[in-house]
């Protein structure tokens, strides 16, 4: 196994290998590893020697969740690697788009000035087999991606000197399938295990901003307590029709969830203003990650509603 040093701050392991698709436990706030899957999109597969019909990838090895939380994969040759650990991304073919996943990190991705070693990526393959390849992208707020290189097999990408902090990583498939004619089993494209930030401490200059947490009181919830937290941290209230008023949040990606509330309401909505700032609205889990601007204030906050209405099969009295 390789590593190349290059500045860094993200870890990508990846496996060539097959097992039953087994789902990834993110490690929040607190952990360096992904923690969301944002999208993805899987290409095709190819049975050698033919490498132009284009297959589907086995159900196995299909599962994005995968991807998530620390790699299971042991180091060294990587003989007994564990089943279902991983998601193949496929080949990019014009057959079904560009293979490519997109994940999120509760932790920010930091790039420090100075530092040697800040986004590290290993892939772990059984060996001997051809090498696959991805190019990787990295985000502040999943709209502006920029390209941080390419990795065969083990190795190293730098965070770009654009990007002071990101935490969403994009991972698309660059293997040659030509590579693989001869090869005895299924071939398809780059198979992610884990990825991990290695620069994961706040990050210097601009490393916070500000987030306002509101309930609203349409449905009869005007009044109600609901509990709230953010990115794992002690729970706070908010009454229906009410506001926290400015709060101080991590710049990036922000994890807020509404507690289960009694009586037993559902999460009908959630909206952030500016609308631009709401990455992901998880509706049944009661979830919402939402990006905060780096050294926001009050004036140009990321302010999040979340609208309720009673428990299916209740009434509010």
């Amino acid at each position: 196994m390789k590593h190349l040093a290059v500045l860094a701050a993200i870890v990508v392991a990846a496996l060539g290998w097959a097992g039953s698709a087994l789902a990834g436990t993110p490690d929040g706030i607190a952990g360096p590893w992904a923690d969301y899957v944002i999208s993805s999109n899987q290409g095709c597969a190819f049975v050698p020697p033919d490498m132009t019909t284009c297959a589907t990838v086995p159900p196995q090895r299909s599962n994005p969740s995968s991807a998530l939380g620390p790699a299971e994969s042991p180091a060294g040759p990587n003989q007994n690697i564990p089943e279902g650990s991983f998601f193949s991304l496929g080949f990019t073919d014009p057959s079904k788009g560009t293979a490519q996943i997109t994940l999120e990190f509760d932790n920010a991705i930091c790039n420090v000035p100075g530092q040697d070693l800040a986004v590290d990526l290993f892939e772990i393959t059984q060996e001997p087999y051809p090498a696959e390849t991805v190019n990787v992208f990295v985000s502040a707020d999943n709209v502006n991606y920029v390209f941080a290189g390419t990795v065969t097999k083990d190795g190293t990408v730098g965070m770009p000197a654009s990007v002071p902090v990101a935490n969403f990583v994009r991972l698309v498939d660059a293997t040659n399938r030509q590579l693989f004619v001869n090869t005895p089993i299924i071939a398809d494209g780059y198979d992610v295990d884990g990825v991990r930030a290695i620069s994961t401490t706040r990050c210097p200059g601009g490393d916070t901003g500000k987030l306002e947490v509101c309930k609203s009181s349409a449905n009869g919830m005007s009044g109600r307590t609901f509990m709230f937290s953010l990115n794992g941290g002690t729970p706070f209230s908010v009454k229906g029709g009410r506001c926290t008023g400015a709060i101080t949040a991590n710049s990036g990606a922000n994890r807020l969830v509404e507690l289960p509330s009694s009586p037993p309401t559902d999460v009908t909505n959630i909206s952030t203003r500016p609308s631009s700032r709401l990455i992901i609205a998880d509706l049944p889990n009661r979830t919402a990650v939402v990006f905060v601007v780096p050294g926001s204030t009050a004036a140009n906050e990321t302010m999040v509603t979340f609208t309720n209405a009673p428990a299916a099969g209740r009434r509010v009295t």
